[in-house]
């Protein structure tokens, strides 16, 4: 699943509904990895912890890639950490 957030639109499998049709689902899961590259080329992926998706994405859009390597890489977390109660 990917988002678009100036085309708004939501990419689910093969399958990209605009905004609208996206509306209507009855359940929103928020993606736990983001993979992007900084300033210096690096590519980076990170685990993003359950409710912690906007702060990366704001992170993300202000292009502030210092916050976003403070979040766990990705295959680093185990179960315990990703699943809270």
């Amino acid at each position: 699943m990917s988002t678009q957030v100036e085309g708004l639109a939501l990419e689910v499998g093969s399958e990209v509904m605009a905004t609208e049709e996206a509306a209507g689902c009855e359940k929103l899961v928020e993606p736990n990895k983001l993979v992007f590259t900084d300033d210096e080329g690096v590519r980076h992926a990170i685990h993003m912890p359950a409710g912690t998706f906007r702060i990366a994405n704001d992170h993300y859009i202000a292009e502030n890639y210092d916050e976003l390597k403070k979040f766990p890489a990705w295959g680093e977390c185990s179960n315990r950490e990703i699943l809270r109660p």
